[in-house]
């Protein structure tokens, strides 16, 4: 997924957001909408997206750069339930139809743990998926949000 596929979802999006706190957990599910726009004289994509937890909205932001000469992409993203008052910087890349970013996170005790964001776009649906990484390399999906695109 390059830069220009991510225009090509330029607009509003609906769907479902699922969170897991634990894989043996059931998943918890809410609506959310996303919008995506291009930014900063068509050099980075932005995706604000919001959904529900307890009753109250939260809302999420990420800003992709891609390095045109690599399949570099860069990303920050911010979150108010995941992330509370900052944001991670991540790095990774775009390629088979799908950009894939890492970030890492400090832990309240031990050393740090990571977060992997995946988006594609399969079947004319826009996906975005995140994995919490343990320190151990073990990944477990955290949230998956699939929209169709908004009439």
């Amino acid at each position: 997924m390059s830069l220009e596929s991510i225009f090509e979802l330029e607009g509003q999006w609906e769907g479902t957001y699922k969170l897991w706190f634990s894989p043996a957990e059931p998943h918890l599910e809410s609506e959310t909408s996303a919008g995506i726009k291009r930014g900063v004289n068509f050099t980075c994509a932005k995706i604000a997206y919001d959904w529900v937890y307890e009753e109250k909205k939260q809302e999420g932001l990420i800003v992709l750069a891609f390095n045109p000469n690599r399949e570099l992409v860069r990303a920050a993203w911010f979150d108010s339930f995941h992330m509370a008052n900052d944001f991670m910087d991540c790095e990774g890349f775009s390629k088979d139809g799908a950009v894939n970013v890492l970030g890492s996170y400090t832990a309240p005790v031990g050393p740090a743990w990571y977060w992997r964001t995946i988006l594609d776009a399969p079947d004319g649906s826009f996906r975005m998926r995140m994995y919490n990484i343990h320190p151990d390399g073990t990944e477990e999906l955290a949230v998956e949000a699939v929209y169709s695109k908004k009439e």
